[in-house]
């Protein structure tokens, strides 16, 4: 019986210490400095890339200025429960914005890197990177994040 309580004991640390560490560990900066439009995706199955070409998903067109679209897509992904944005590399022709996005239960943390692509003064599109710091798989979540992201957005696609 002595057994079972020890071993129920050290489970039990595991599973605090385990979720202590994924919640305080920093996230690695060379994660939130990725250009979603160069980055080349892992091969285990817990990223999803939505760019103009060559992504998971092609990125819709907009009728917002590049300002715009990253304004509304920073205001979309910080409503979102457990998710804080970072500062990230940028130009002044490409909005970028980063965001660091933790799971419910032991707080693991995805990355989601952003950038807004002008096309004109009133259109422009996106590049959006979500991944997973740890693990192999996410079970759909990066994928379903960024969709839900992109329906929120939907209202502002461009016509045609």
């Amino acid at each position: 019986m002595k057994v079972l309580f020890w071993i129920a004991i050290v489970a039990l640390v595991a599973v605090v210490g385990g979720a202590v560490y994924f919640r305080l560990a920093p996230v690695p900066p060379a994660m939130l400095a990725a250009d979603p439009l160069t980055a080349t995706k892992p091969d285990s199955p817990n990223a999803w890339l939505v760019r103009p070409e060559g992504g998971d998903a092609a990125a819709p067109v907009y009728a917002l200025s590049a300002d715009e679209l990253m304004d509304r897509l920073r205001d979309i992904a910080l409503a979102e429960q457990r998710t804080t944005g970072t500062t990230t590399p940028g130009d002044a022709d490409r909005p970028s914005q980063g965001f660091v996005a933790r799971s419910r239960l032991f707080g693991f943390p995805d990355v989601v890197v952003a950038t807004a692509l002008p096309l004109s003064d009133d259109s422009s599109t996106l590049a959006i990177y979500s991944r997973s710091v740890h693990g192999y798989s996410d079970m759909g979540v990066n994928r379903a994040r960024v969709e839900r992201w992109l329906d929120a957005l939907g209202p502002f696609e461009a016509e045609g």
